[in-house]
């Protein structure tokens, strides 16, 4: 029977990641910035925000996209 080291592996599930500026699903960062997931969609397209990809498996790093939407407001989106 294999051990497996739980605390090995990076975890995207759970609320406790999420509460702690963790990586967010799309549904928990569009709640969080009061947006649609088309919307948060668009944005991670068109680069506005940063979003990464594991497979199937998108995620948003709650910081990130804070500093990055702040830039895009100022008009200094790097593109």
């Amino acid at each position: 029977m294999p051990v497996s080291d739980a605390s090995a592996a990076p975890s995207f599930s759970g609320s406790a990641a999420a509460s702690e500026g963790g990586w967010l699903t799309p549904e928990q960062m569009a709640q969080r910035l009061n947006v649609s997931r088309r919307c948060l969609g668009n944005w991670a397209r068109d680069r506005i925000i940063p979003m990464i990809k594991i497979g199937r498996v998108c995620r948003f790093d709650l910081p990130q996209v804070m500093a990055a939407l702040k830039q895009h407001e100022q008009g200094t989106a790097k593109r």
